[in-house]
């Protein structure tokens, strides 16, 4: 009975101390709003600081790396950061003679290429870092840039073990 009644109590003091905090027009908004009552523009301090936040987490998410789930029998444990243009790839490659290739590509036209050497070949796995850097007049006005990674069949100059890995989306 005792633990029934303290529940009780404490759901009300949740209930009290939510309510007792009250809601003005401006949460939810970013700290700027329109006042229901009035009609009038509310402009809070606090919005600036809240705009300063949401930077800093955009940048600590441009900043974080973000595994990518797709391998193949070339490429595997690639970890992606980085946005608007300037990415950086993480992974491993076995490929032959520790040279792969890649291209960016926004769907028409390759925006960069070039290739990457390991250290060392297939069949070991070697770490690698890749950086790419697309100038901002080449990034797309809408759609998706992808990252292709591949090496060149010495046979017959094909692409193999292609990979493709979307990189950025723009609207």
């Amino acid at each position: 009975m005792v633990q029934g009644k303290m529940a009780i109590a404490s759901v009300l003091v949740l209930l009290f101390l939510t309510v007792g905090q009250g809601c003005s027009p401006q949460e939810g908004t970013g700290g700027s709003g329109v006042d229901e009552r009035s009609g009038s523009t509310t402009n809070d301090s606090r919005n600036g600081d809240a705009k300063k936040e949401k930077s800093r987490t955009d940048d600590k998410k441009s900043q974080e790396a973000k595994e990518i789930s797709m391998e193949n029998n070339a490429f595997r444990n690639l970890r992606l950061q980085g946005e608007k243009g300037h990415y950086t790839l993480m992974g491993e490659a076995r490929v032959l003679e520790g040279n792969f290739r890649y291209a960016v590509s926004d769907g028409h036209d390759y925006l960069v290429e070039g290739s990457v050497q390991v250290q060392g070949g297939a069949p070991e796995w070697a770490a690698f870092t890749l950086k790419l850097s697309i100038p901002d007049e080449k990034l797309p006005r809408k759609g998706t840039l992808t990252l292709e990674l591949f090496e060149i069949s010495p046979k017959d100059g094909s692409r193999q073990n292609e990979l493709i890995i979307p990189l950025d989306t723009f609207q």
